[in-house]
């Protein structure tokens, strides 16, 4: 048969070293829009059950440059009993997906992250996340498998400010994304893919 070659599509060096000139550039903006700021505090922190928030709601909409994190307080599961739960929900909701978290080790025993996104409709985002809001929509469906005694916590960060001197809708959206892959490298949630969804 003679000596295999591949015969798939090949990526030349130069988009490699292109696409990593790019991200470096990118975090390297992202550096220096920052500036001199130590900590960045979120904007708002909103911390209930699922009922209170429900009552209480879910924040105000400032804009785009939005980006969230969803906290538990005591996670009540360990990764195998999330998956049996996962596995009887999912034929009724598009769950997000359960990550291979080292968090899943503690998540009983404190405040564990379990999801990192940003969003342009941050109120509705919320609502698709905490709420049995639109079954199909990919989230975390909480209301219908997370105990209704659970503490959540919702950091929200406004980065829209910081992204000004970016006018082009995608280079903001690709700056929100470096900065939320970030976050998510750092809190490594136990539920939702890294990246655009």
């Amino acid at each position: 048969m003679g000596n295999a070659t591949p015969n798939g599509t090949t990526i030349p060096r130069g988009i490699i070293d292109a696409e990593i000139d790019m991200i470096t550039e990118r975090f390297e903006n992202i550096k220096k829009l920052f500036g001199k700021k130590h900590d960045l505090e979120p904007y708002q922190t909103i911390t209930g059950t699922i009922d209170t928030l429900k009552q209480t709601g879910t924040g105000d909409n400032p804009g785009s440059g939005i980006i969230y994190t969803l906290h538990a307080i005591n996670f009540p599961f360990d990764r195998v009993e999330t998956e049996e739960k996962f596995a009887v929900w999912k034929q009724e909701f598009s769950l997000c997906r359960i990550n291979k978290s080292k968090n899943w080790e503690t998540a009983k025993t404190g405040t564990v992250c379990m999801y990192v996104g940003s969003s342009e409709d941050i109120s509705t985002r919320l609502k698709q996340h905490l709420f049995t809001h639109n079954p199909t929509t990919y989230a975390m469906h909480l209301e219908t498998w997370l105990p209704k005694d659970v503490t959540i916590r919702i950091d929200l960060w406004n980065f829209g400010d910081l992204l000004d001197e970016f006018k082009d809708k995608e280079e903001r959206a690709d700056y929100v994304q470096c900065i939320e892959d970030v976050l998510w490298n750092h809190l490594r949630p136990l539920f939702g893919r890294q990246g655009r969804k």
